[in-house]
């Protein structure tokens, strides 16, 4: 906690929070015994603040940030420095909003096959839906057994699956902030506003008073579900990421896709898998002509990695039928003895 006195993003990132005060798992990295300079890495962001002029510490610091770390800054300072002490070269700005919850609403689901749930210290452990780790991967608390039984998500569940989940991201005696998520398949059908209400008020009923809700500025559907269940917006802020932070493909024009496709594919001069993530970014601005430039420059330079998992990422499928793109895939794979 001897950071707190030059901690400036106390109500901006409520993990942080929980991170120093050993509920939510994580790290802090900081100068000397008074603290000047600190980063904080928890499940939701990685903090650094405090004076972005020590030398010493951004030389050490960068031992800790790893390749596909999103940053957060808690001063203007850090954002100019920031670049310059992260690994990846693609590092790039993206804005998230933050919500505050301030009208409870009661949202009911209009598919009779629908049923919520509620997920609580006690039964946590006892799940048995096929994609349980929806909830599982997602609570972050130290010692969940020595909290309050307080509820932690609300599922929206079918059949033996969990189409939808809104859960607990960190937690203190008296504010939280969760999140939605719903499987890629059934969203646009009202189960994440279904769950987020239903978490809701059983937190107002367990004692909660605070409840905030972080998202991506192009995260549409986020957004619509923050104001449908209560919340208003407080404030934007940046955040730094190595990759695009995009949940839906759809929240980015083709235009804005190409954009990003380019954007990497000028950082791939510097370091080659950045042709990777230009190419997952032509694909879904369905630019099939750069997309396959990219694809051969890794290829040619060696780079067979992405060949063993490429056929399940989402954003490729549209092409498993298209000859060429089999024709560059089948003789990479058979050149690598990848059959």
């Amino acid at each position: 906690m001897k950071i707190l006195p030059i901690l400036n993003n106390r109500q901006q990132e409520l993990s942080v929070i929980t991170v120093l005060s050993n509920t939510s798992p994580g790290k802090v990295f900081v100068d000397n015994e008074i603290p000047q300079s600190f980063l904080v890495k928890t499940p939701e962001c990685n903090l650094i603040g405090g004076s972005a002029n020590n030398l010493s510490f951004n030389n050490n610091i960068k031992d800790h940030i790893n390749y596909y770390d999103s940053i957060i800054c808690d001063c203007d300072e850090w954002e100019k420095e920031i670049k310059n002490i992260h690994p990846n070269c693609a590092l790039n700005e993206y804005k998230r909003k933050y919500y505050k919850h301030f009208q409870r609403v009661q949202i009911q689901s209009t598919y009779e096959l629908a049923r919520i749930e509620y997920v609580n210290c006690s039964n946590i452990k006892e799940l048995i839906y096929k994609n349980k780790e929806l909830v599982l991967d997602w609570i972050n608390i130290l010692n969940i057994d020595e909290i309050p039984d307080i509820t932690l998500a609300a599922i929206v569940v079918m059949d033996d699956i969990i189409v939808s989940c809104s859960a607990v991201d960190c937690i203190t005696e008296t504010s939280v902030e969760i999140g939605i998520k719903t499987i890629s398949q059934q969203r646009g059908k009202g189960y994440g506003a279904f769950a987020v209400s239903g978490l809701i008020n059983k937190l107002i009923e367990c004692g909660i008073k605070d409840i905030g809700w972080h998202c991506m500025i192009t995260n549409v559907g986020s957004q619509k579900i923050a104001k449908k269940c209560g919340f208003v917006e407080q404030f934007e802020y940046q955040a730094y990421y190595p990759f695009p932070p995009i949940e839906n493909a759809s929240d980015l024009s083709e235009k804005e896709w190409n954009n990003l496709g380019s954007f990497f594919m000028e950082k791939g001069v510097f370091a080659l898998d950045q042709y990777w993530q230009a190419a997952r970014s032509f694909a879904q601005a369905n630019n099939k002509n750069e997309l396959l430039i990219c694809i051969n420059i890794l290829l040619e330079n060696s780079q067979t990695w992405f060949l063993n998992y490429i056929d399940e990422c989402e954003e490729f499928i549209k092409y498993r039928d298209d000859t060429t793109w089999n024709r560059v895939l089948d003789k990479a794979r058979e050149k690598n003895h990848l059959f």
